[in-house]
């Protein structure tokens, strides 16, 4: 196989690829092989039929079984011999038939990783909340942790509060005539639980066990049965029973139902997951400031001509910004190129990204890419949720899409994993224009803007 590499772009390479003759007959002896198993002519038997009748009937799945063969065998071996950092897709353009005896070529145009280096990120002043102890917390936890556990228990009291669970039989009148769903026995409520229509619980709490009350109240207006929405009501409701929640004693055996041995046990691990949460939220609130002032990072100096597929976008500026984190800090995701394809239907957002971490981890998924975009002459961002669309070996892409633009406009991209990590791309300067648009049906402005390596 030879291989001759034409470079395009930056970040776009064509590979000429050629597969020697031997390895071409090869390749459709094999084909006519596995053919001949199958195929079914009037007189032959199956698997039994001779080659030359194969080539004359089956001529042209032999050509899509040999092409398809040698183009993904010698595509990624290409790949692989050249240490080609492909991104998505190849597009195949100018192949050549397949014939005995007869070498076979092909064209393969493909996008790779760009090589930016990043640059003027140290000089970001931020901000970072300091991490103190909110008194109070854990012994809050430790009460909730008791709700949790409380259990319904008759209470001693008389009469109704809000909070109890009440056993009661109702039944309702509209226009003084029952109507369907009105009545119940033995219903248990809890008051204030607002379960009910409004102004029911309220006139339950206060009712004392073993008495009875008529209950006025009205229906609301968007009551989801019609016949009754608005319109006024009277229940006749008999109390039959008061509970009430009692929580367990705070004490050791309490901790014991939390896998603990003792309550100071429990109080710590409450403290150190408290912490933990705090410093996750400090630190997550110091990557959101990244992103919710972007203009803050929208340089207007850096300018980088383009030649070739990219001439048209001689103005095109950009600046790659790196969180200052540390290396363990920021293992996931990667952003390593941004696309805007626009046409007439619309100008699709494309990131390529992946979620695979320097030592090969993938637990940390990408959860949300998301683009802000704003034209010149506005003052605001406006904000585009994009889809993700993961892949196993690792380079992915996220896509959305929003109305046609014409005209100037800036965009900065955020890919955000499961532990909160954070990848920025930012980029202003892209112009979009009806000339574009007419002459191309999808004009693309590629944005090298990469996140690794610093």
């Amino acid at each position: 196989m030879n291989v001759r590499i034409e470079e395009v772009s930056s970040i776009a390479k064509k590979l000429h690829i050629e597969v020697a003759a031997e390895k071409v007959d090869q390749e459709i002896e094999r084909a006519f092989r596995k053919i001949g198993k199958s195929a079914k002519i009037k007189g032959f038997r199956p698997g039994k039929v001779p080659l030359t009748v194969l080539e004359k009937y089956y001529a042209g799945e032999m050509e899509r079984e040999v092409l398809g063969r040698l183009i993904n065998d010698t595509y990624f071996r290409a790949l692989d011999d050249h240490a080609i950092p492909a991104v998505g897709e190849p597009r195949i353009v100018d192949s050549s038939g397949v014939s005995r005896g007869q070498a076979f070529t092909y064209q393969a145009e493909i996008e790779i990783k760009p090589e930016v280096t990043a640059r003027d990120y140290t000089g970001i002043a931020l901000q970072k909340e300091a991490f103190a102890v909110e008194p109070g917390v854990v012994d809050g936890r430790l009460e909730e942790l008791r709700a949790s556990r409380a259990q319904l228990e008759v209470s001693p009291r008389s009469q109704a509060r809000t909070g109890d669970s009440v056993v009661i039989d109702f039944e309702g009148f509209v226009d003084g005539q029952p109507f369907d769903g009105g009545q119940a026995e033995d219903f248990v409520l809890e008051l204030g639980s607002g379960s009910l229509i409004p102004g029911f619980e309220e006139q339950v709490a206060g009712m004392e066990r073993g008495t009875q009350r008529e209950i006025a109240v009205s229906f609301p207006a968007d009551y989801g049965q019609p016949t009754l929405a608005g319109k006024p009501a009277t229940f006749r409701v008999a109390l039959k029973e008061i509970k009430e929640k009692v929580v367990p004693a705070l004490d050791d055996e309490f901790a014991k139902g939390f896998g603990v041995d003792t309550l100071a046990a429990l109080r710590a691990e409450l403290e150190t997951s408290y912490r933990s949460q705090e410093t996750s939220r400090i630190d997550g609130e110091l990557r959101e400031r990244l992103v919710i002032i972007p203009t803050q990072f929208m340089a207007t100096t850096l300018t980088t001509p383009t030649t070739g597929m990219l001439r048209r976008y001689t103005a095109l500026q950009f600046e790659v910004y790196h969180a200052p984190f540390t290396a363990t800090d920021f293992i996931a995701p990667s952003i390593w190129a941004v696309t805007a394809i626009s046409s007439t239907d619309g100008l699709d957002f494309v990131v390529w990204l992946d979620d695979v971490a320097e030592d090969g981890d993938t637990t940390a998924g990408v959860v949300r890419v998301v683009m802000l975009y704003q034209l010149d002459e506005e003052t605001t961002w406006r904000k585009v949720e994009l889809t993700y669309q993961p892949n196993p070996n690792g380079v992915g892409r996220a896509v959305g899409r929003v109305a046609p633009i014409t005209g100037r406009i800036s965009y900065f991209a955020q890919a955000v994993d499961q532990t909160g990590n954070v990848a920025l791309a930012l980029h202003h300067g892209a112009d979009f224009t009806e000339v574009d648009i007419l002459e191309r049906p999808n004009p693309t402005i590629y944005l090298p803007l990469v996140m690794r390596n610093y």
